[in-house]
């Protein structure tokens, strides 16, 4: 098959589509990387209108995982499809795999709902999420308004294990917000990762490994393609 791999990855909250899309690309060479970054994430014509043209291989990460898992019935039934920190419910009371208590993710909600200059909570959330980063990181953010729609849509829309059973999904052992043990009852193909948390970049290392034997058989690299 003579095409380069196209990758369509879909954000975790609060992950800017750029960064994102360079840290695929680092890990498959040669693939077609677009992220996306739903801002209205339980709408379904937008899910439908971001999930097109087709790629070969879909990647959800964090919030992404679960909005993949909420509009699958958009993914070519062809496509490979992976969850990266897969949720299928993010609270802890849902008993899915969520460590977050509902109080506490009110308690995030209202203070990213209040003060827009106050950037505290999202350092703090990439802090826990083992990541060091710059000012200039917030600015590739979208607007404040989205990421409070992606924390509505984690604090109320749930999937299901079954949901997930042709997905490839990928867990840190040390996620400090999803607890891999509850999470393979539901998941039970469900890879734990060692000495990974809840950043995607040890995650989307595992997934190249797995996937690289399917890659290398079906795709090849645009500059073997223009040597043509």
């Amino acid at each position: 098959m003579e095409k380069p791999l196209t990758i369509t990855a879909v954000c975790g909250w609060a992950m800017p589509p750029g960064w994102f899309a360079s840290l695929v690309e680092n890990h498959f060479a040669g693939a077609v990387v677009r992220a996306v970054y739903p801002l209205r994430p339980g709408d379904a014509d937008e899910a439908a209108a971001l999930l097109n043209p087709p790629s070969n291989l879909y990647i959800g990460h964090s919030l992404g995982s679960l909005w993949l898992l909420y509009h699958r019935q958009f993914l070519p039934p062809k496509a490979r499809k992976a969850l990266l920190a897969p949720i299928l419910a993010f609270t802890r009371e849902d008993k899915m795999g969520g460590k977050t208590p509902a109080r506490q993710l009110k308690y995030f909600l209202k203070k990213m709902a209040g003060n827009h200059q106050d950037n505290s909570p999202l350092y703090d959330f990439y802090s826990r999420c083992g990541l060091s980063l710059r000012e200039d990181f917030l600015r590739q953010l979208p607007a404040r308004s989205a990421l409070i729609e992606g924390l509505e849509f984690l604090g109320h829309c749930k999937s299901s294990g079954q949901a997930a059973k042709d997905f490839l999904p990928l867990l840190g052992d040390a996620d400090p917000f999803l607890d891999g043990l509850e999470l393979q009852r539901h998941i039970p193909h469900l890879e734990i990762v060692a000495g990974a948390g809840h950043s995607p970049h040890n995650l989307l290392r595992r997934l190249a490994e797995r996937l690289a034997p399917w890659q290398e058989a079906a795709f090849v690299h645009p500059s073997r393609l223009e040597q043509r």
